[in-house]
């Protein structure tokens, strides 16, 4: 988008993602906003009743920005402000990542001028003219081979990469740290940790174990061109990245 001089780009999402954004100098506005659970809880309950204030918020935002597109991917997030930017009449095109369609999307694709579709199945969940089958974004490091080694001593045994995404999966985290000793007897590990864990895996002191909060994308691209094995959570964007790789 950048090389094609669509530079004003403003994000709007969830306070956690907000340092990954703002790092890649892209103007950054959090949104409450509430999801509807298919459980009954306190926490549903709680999140039921912030509905109404993602939905207030999202039209102020969109009122003093007025943007000339919104991109949506989905989810709970988007939903309020897909709403909005309806009753303003700005144009909206959202993308549907996985194979299963959320309720979110569903409503956005009635209210969406273009649905972009990664996978041919979802297609019946959408208005049929306005569907296109584009598949999902690859970052273009993994699909040139731009690759930066993040650890500094050659790879002398098999690699093993294990990611939860930005925020770190606390599944993965513990159960690998069980694991770890008997790991790093036989191959090399490099895990992206997530901010939230960090620090007590760096202070682990492991011959091959090199733990990171995240890594950049020639960085990824070189422990997904590398590794004999990734342990991941099954976002829909690494899925298909780790299909692309082999």
């Amino acid at each position: 988008l950048y090389r094609r001089h669509f530079t004003d780009i403003v994000w709007i999402g969830r306070r956690t993602e907000e340092s990954l954004i703002t790092a890649k100098s892209i103007r950054f506005i959090p949104l409450t906003a509430g999801k509807l659970y298919r459980h009954f809880s306190l926490a549903a309950i709680i999140s039921f009743l912030t509905i109404p204030v993602g939905l207030v918020q999202s039209w102020l935002i969109l009122r003093r920005l007025r943007p000339r597109l919104i991109v949506s991917f989905g989810g709970y997030i988007a939903l309020p402000v897909c709403l909005a930017a309806y009753s303003l009449g700005i144009p909206i095109i959202t993308h549907e990542q996985g194979t299963r369609v959320g309720l979110a999307n569903r409503i956005i694709g009635l209210l969406a001028r273009r649905v972009a579709i990664s996978w041919a199945p979802t297609r019946s969940a959408f208005p049929p003219r306005l569907t296109v089958l584009t598949g999902n974004l690859l970052r273009s490091a993994i699909v040139h081979r731009r690759t930066r080694s993040p650890i500094r001593r050659p790879l002398r045994h098999p690699l093993i990469y294990v990611t939860g995404g930005h925020q770190g999966s606390r599944v993965i985290n513990q159960t690998l740290r069980q694991l770890l000793p008997q790991l790093t007897r036989r191959y090399v590990v490099v895990h992206q940790t997530g901010s939230a864990d960090f620090n007590q895996f760096s202070a682990l002191k492991l011959r091959h174990y090199s733990p990171f909060s995240w890594l950049d994308n020639e960085q990824v691209s070189w422990c997904f061109h590398h590794a004999s094995l990734i342990i991941s959570r099954a976002g829909a964007n690494t899925v298909t990245e780790l299909a692309f790789t082999g």
